[in-house]
């Protein structure tokens, strides 16, 4: 029996091993709590932390450490969130927030997307006048160095004052681009007349838009006689994104022009009028025709000089005509250096034109 029996000693140092164990103990959460001010605050118990304290922060663990109670996986004791997770902050990459603006990277420029449109212009320099006829303007746009932005108007034909309510979109426009305006008369024979031009810098535009008109140079056309012309122009800014600038290029895209939406519709009904002649005294006349109320539509003769019975035979498109409308007619004697005097109107009903 006193063989079997465990000696006293070994007894007694039982307690005395549970009381090292747990002083062992202590010391490793003593170093543990030591090492805390290193660490942010960990939420072991998110249900109940989160009564004491909002929102949770997590903790991140310092370099060549890892704390008891994480592990070396970085998780807490009851499966919680990974102490290296961080939540993105509101503005940055990975907020869903609507309407958040689009970032700028490394090497990104400021671009702009404008409105251009090109109305009409006046005192044009007859560049046929030794041919017996009228000058047929036309726009051509562009942004120096940039080809891909030239845009150019319809060609106005027998007009010295034409109106051609181009309207573009125009994306990929550099704060210090500038926009350059030139004005031809067309050639079936020959090469394009150069009736003016003119450059419009970016300050004039870029930020508060633009809307007038602008004087034309280099008017003369190589001739002794230089003409004072004008172009009537609208730009308006609509938006700015960045961008790379080895890669963002400049495009243009047609909205509407002569006034009128393009709709496609090859079925609509089209009006050509033709204004044949006049009775009437000496005088130098000429013709307008329009529809009421839409002054886009309106064509013009070329004047006939000292005539007094003018024939013009002139036909033409009206532009933004649709069934039901009339037409109004006007024939005015040219007088240079003051204005034209009217010789008399005419109108022409609806009823009488469609069907």
């Amino acid at each position: 029996k006193k063989e079997l029996a465990p000696p006293s000693g070994a007894v007694k140092r039982a307690p005395s091993h549970d009381t090292a164990t747990s002083n062992i103990a202590k010391k490793e959460d003593a170093a543990a709590a030591a090492a805390a001010p290193k660490l942010k605050r960990v939420n072991s118990d998110p249900l109940k932390d989160n009564q004491k304290t909002s929102p949770t922060s997590f903790a991140e663990p310092s370099s060549g450490m890892s704390s008891p109670r994480l592990g070396n996986r970085g998780q807490s004791p009851r499966g919680g969130v990974p102490a290296t997770a961080a939540l993105p902050k509101r503005g940055q990459v990975g907020d869903a927030s609507p309407g958040s603006p689009s970032k700028k990277k490394a090497g990104d420029q400021t671009f702009h997307i404008l409105k251009v449109s090109i109305l009409s212009a006046r005192g044009l320099r007859n560049a046929d006048d030794n041919f017996g006829g009228t000058s047929d303007p036309f726009c051509v746009c562009d942004i120096p160095g940039k080809p891909k932005s030239r845009f150019q108007t319809k060609v106005v034909w027998q007009q010295t004052e034409p109106i051609w309510n181009l309207e573009v979109e125009m994306s990929g426009v550099s704060p210090t681009d500038c926009l350059r305006f030139n004005v031809y008369d067309k050639d079936t024979f020959s090469s394009k007349d150069l009736l003016g031009k003119v450059e419009l810098p970016h300050h004039k535009f870029i930020h508060n838009g633009f809307s007038g008109e602008v004087r034309l140079l280099e008017t003369s056309g190589g001739t002794a006689m230089s003409v004072e012309s004008y172009l009537n122009l609208q730009i308006s800014p609509i938006r700015t994104f960045f961008g790379d600038p080895k890669t963002t290029k400049c495009t243009v895209k047609k909205l509407s022009e002569g006034g009128y939406i393009k709709t496609g519709d090859k079925d609509a009904p089209k009006l050509i009028v033709t204004l044949v002649g006049a009775r009437y005294g000496l005088s130098d006349p000429y013709c307008v025709c329009e529809v009421p109320g839409k002054p886009f539509s309106r064509i013009l003769t070329p004047v006939v000089q000292d005539r007094l019975d003018p024939e013009w035979n002139y036909t033409r498109e009206i532009c933004d005509w649709e069934p039901g409308d009339s037409l109004s007619f006007a024939v005015f004697d040219k007088d240079y250096g003051k204005k034209d005097d009217l010789l008399g109107r005419a109108t022409l009903a609806a009823e009488r034109i469609y069907p």
